[in-house]
């Protein structure tokens, strides 16, 4: 096996087991809604306050790999997080249960800028739109797992058992970023003097596009089970419907990668800020249960197909000595957009219902694509 398709391939997994960690707790929130008595101002607060250590950390993580080398912190990472899993398992209370999310949160900082970086400088010369497609879609098998067998699990079981075993499965993991052939180029010598402005300069475009992703993202993985439920639906169905859109998503991470090869991304991109905007609002207004499985489909396939579009195009605006701060720094971004969506996302939700998490989902796919069209070629 090259260095290449097996640096790929250790990442890929990493990628899902990660993914799985930090969105397992959206799996069972109903059970803990109940079991804590939550109101959606909490809820807002817990999927949206783990996130603050992320948006914090992701930067500087990846400006310390682009000095020091990345595989090693990886691994540090993924003990952090199979920790804070771990805690989260043994939770009596809801400040309990946000305190570990706070430490798995801090775990999940070191992943994407990392490893982004890696995939990034490893196919420099060819195939990158392809290859982080392929590295993004696996995160999003990891979250087609977890939605697909966590609401029955919990249910017969208890919430607290898969956050356990998906703990101990990153601890276990934290081993195999060790086996990467990394390369040695983690010198500053050719990169930009006043790096962190020419960065900005360079990914100003990409900005406003990854922030309402992000909330996007985190808004439909952090409200549509209660949604569902809501409407009628058992968890392990609502939860069931959340796995076919990762499906959705997972073909889309694929698809996208091959066709901003071949068509370039400014263009994909575009087409699919304004087909989600529309989709968002079709999942409100649906008139039976099947349409609003269909238009959660063609949702997930958007939102996963823009990862790969945002990533191309921070790779190719970036140079190889400064690809880990460029990821984490528009990364954080994107966080940042995630903390806001979601926690105003759960403050709406107390006030009009949970129908105006999909409303603020359609707007930000709306402004993405206004910025997008706004700020094309100018970066």
């Amino acid at each position: 096996m090259s260095r290449k398709i097996s640096t790929l391939a250790i990442l890929s997994l990493l990628h899902m087991i990660n993914d799985a960690n930090v969105l397992l707790i959206p799996t069972v929130l109903p059970l803990i809604v109940n079991e804590f008595g939550l109101s959606y101002l909490q809820v807002g607060l817990l999927l949206s306050s783990t996130i603050a250590l992320t948006i914090i950390l992701q930067t500087p993580l990846g400006y310390f790999s682009d000095m020091k080398g990345r595989k090693y912190l990886l691994s540090l990472g993924f003990l952090i997080l199979g920790f804070g899993s771990i805690l989260s398992s043994f939770a009596r209370t809801f400040i309990e249960l946000l305190i570990a999310q706070v430490i798995l949160s801090i775990g999940g900082s070191f992943y994407h800028p990392l490893s982004y970086a890696i995939t990034a400088i490893t196919y420099e010369s060819r195939g990158r739109g392809r290859s982080i497609g392929i590295q993004s879609s696996m995160g999003d098998i990891g979250v087609l797992i977890i939605f697909a067998t966590n609401g029955y699990i919990a249910t017969e079981l208890g919430w607290r058992l898969p956050i356990g075993f998906f703990g101990a499965t990153s601890i276990g993991a934290s081993i195999l970023p060790l086996l990467i052939e990394e390369r040695s180029n983690f010198t500053r010598e050719n990169a930009p003097r006043n790096h962190f402005l020419e960065i900005i300069r360079n990914i100003s475009s990409l900005i406003g596009v990854q922030f309402l992703l992000v909330a996007s993202y985190r808004i439909v993985y952090g409200y549509t089970s209660l949604l569902l439920v809501e409407k009628g639906l058992n968890l392990a169905i609502a939860n069931s419907f959340i796995a076919i859109l990762t499906l959705a998503g997972i073909i889309g991470s694929i698809i996208t990668g091959i066709l901003i090869d071949r068509y370039g991304v400014e263009k994909i991109l575009g087409i699919l800020s304004l087909t989600g905007a529309l989709s968002a609002l079709l999942i409100i207004y649906a008139p039976s249960i099947a349409l609003t499985l269909i238009f959660m489909m063609v949702l997930g396939f958007i939102i996963y197909g823009i990862y790969p579009c945002t990533y191309s195009l921070l790779s190719d605006k970036t140079s190889k000595e400064l690809m880990g701060l460029s990821y984490g720094l528009l990364l954080s971004i994107g966080l940042l957009g995630g903390f806001s969506g979601t926690f105003i996302a759960g403050l709406l939700s107390d006030y009009f219902g949970l129908n105006i998490t999909y409303l603020l989902i359609s707007l930000f796919f709306i402004a993405m694509a206004v910025l997008h069209y706004c700020t094309k070629g100018t970066a």
